[in-house]
């Protein structure tokens, strides 16, 4: 199934490109954060395997003025995923 693929990409991006990762509860969600050193390229990836880019798909200036986007809970058990660009 398509939501399977979007989060075993999911752990590929983690485990081969991640440099950060936070794990926020809001109340009975959750929020996962990655920062990562290249986000068109783990944006890519995850789409290609059926994850679900919030917005237009294109990463927008988050808080702290850095390169984000936002990927659809319903591909990852209803933990929202915010990718965010950082300097490697």
């Amino acid at each position: 199934p398509r939501d399977i693929r979007a989060r075993h990409a999911w752990h590929d991006i983690i485990e081969h490109d991640e440099i950060g990762l936070a794990l926020i509860e809001l109340g009975k969600r959750f929020l996962a954060i990655a920062s990562l050193a290249n986000i068109e390229a783990a944006i890519a990836h995850l789409v290609a395997e059926g994850a679900t880019v919030l917005g237009d798909g294109k990463p927008s200036t988050g808080a702290h003025g850095l390169p984000v986007v936002f990927l659809h809970p319903k591909d990852f058990c209803g933990t929202l995923i915010e990718l965010e660009e950082v300097a490697a």
